[in-house]
């Protein structure tokens, strides 16, 4: 069930690679901003993690206690 995504990924990064490449003279771009990325990153897959890991660990176990905090600290310095 996970490999459909790999197609839908390609398709929008295909879709996507002429709006990013495309430049204007004179317009500034923004810059990428990598430690959002990683931060988005580890957020969604720290909370994804645990709630994956609820179901045979416990909602109250150490671990999924520490996958939402980190995910939630992770998400809140994103939105910062």
């Amino acid at each position: 069930m996970f490999w459909i995504n790999v197609p839908i990924a390609v398709v929008g990064v295909l879709l996507t690679a002429p709006a990013r490449c495309h430049r204007r003279q004179g317009v500034r771009e923004p810059a990428d901003d990598p430690v959002g990325q990683v931060l988005a990153i580890v957020g969604l897959a720290c909370v994804a993690g645990a709630l994956n890991e609820a179901s045979t660990t416990g909602w109250t176990s150490a671990l999924v206690l520490t996958l939402f905090a980190v995910g939630a600290l992770a998400l809140v310095a994103f939105a910062w």
